[in-house]
């Protein structure tokens, strides 16, 4: 799964793309299918049976620093079924088989802290490429789970080898408020090219302002407007509901949440909603917009 010379776009700064541009950056490059990832919702410490009965639970070590995958065998145990037949490889069973091809690829063996880590198909994955995990001291990664702005404010400490999994400034675009506010900013800037996306509130900032919306729609339709309400730092489809009660908005105190006007006929496939995952590698924003769009998606 390798980048293809198509897949391949170069815009520069005046906006024209080409599509022949140079490769050399990602011709060696692989991606893991995002499908192997994104399909596996495991819960920290949590023992859940899997389809044959077996009983696994899954936790994520925090002792110093330690060789991840000898402690307790956590994918075997996921992976072999409780009378010891053989079962159907599950997603866990399809991600280790990968896995252990990145690992033939010649990957180094890194140190990693997962201190500020809530996912533990993290910790499965670094257990399986044998990286060890470090609370502190000469660690490769720092793994964060809890929001970009607590990477992002130790920065300024990173020894020059080390990295964070986030990009600096990239949660004004992953955080829902920042993202509607952002989206606001270029809807007025480029009308004819942010045309796409919902009306958007940060609630509790623009109570107001969508209060006077929700009259004014009501007043000239005669119909209440339906409202999507997300948590401001959700993920994995959690908190979010559908309203079209003023009252119900006006009762939400719990931190920042993102109000859209519900879109009442979207696309569907068989009857069903969807969304597209489209992963980009952007390698250089500066002269030119160089990005390369993988060929799997989710």
């Amino acid at each position: 799964m390798n980048f293809s010379r198509e897949s391949c776009l170069e815009v520069d700064s005046n906006g024209t793309s080409n599509a022949d541009c140079d490769q050399s950056t990602a011709k060696d490059s692989e991606w893991l299918p995002a499908s192997a990832v994104g399909a596996i919702n495991l819960e920290a410490g949590v023992s859940r049976e899997d389809a044959s009965g077996s009983n696994t639970t899954v936790s994520s070590g925090r002792r110093g620093c330690l060789e991840l995958g000898e402690e307790d065998g956590l994918y075997e145990s996921i992976q072999s079924s409780s009378n010891g037949q053989e079962k159907q490889p599950n997603e866990v069973d399809k991600l280790g088989y990968l896995l252990d091809k990145v690992a033939q690829m010649g990957i180094p063996k890194l140190n990693i802290n997962l201190f500020e880590t809530r996912y533990p198909i993290v910790s499965l994955c670094c257990q399986r490429l044998k990286w060890k995990e470090c609370i502190e001291g000469a660690w490769s990664i720092s793994w964060f789970d809890c929001g970009g702005n607590t990477a992002e404010a130790n920065i300024s400490s990173l020894n020059p080898l080390q990295k964070f999994n986030h990009f600096p400034g990239m949660s004004k675009i992953c955080q829902k408020c920042k993202l509607g506010l952002t989206l606001h900013r270029m809807t007025n800037a480029f009308p004819e090219l942010y045309d796409f996306h919902p009306m958007t509130w940060s609630l509790p900032k623009q109570r107001e302002t969508l209060k006077r919306w929700a009259q004014l729609q009501f007043a000239t339709r005669k119909v209440r407007p339906t409202f999507i309400v997300k948590p401001d730092g959700g993920c994995q489809g959690q908190g979010i509901f559908l309203t079209n009660e003023m009252k119900t908005l006006d009762e939400l105190n719990d931190g920042n949440t993102a109000v859209q006007q519900y879109i009442a006929n979207p696309y569907l496939i068989n009857g069903y909603k969807f969304d597209l995952r489209i992963y980009v590698l952007v390698t250089s924003c500066t002269p030119k917009l160089i990005a390369f769009e993988h060929e799997e998606g989710l």
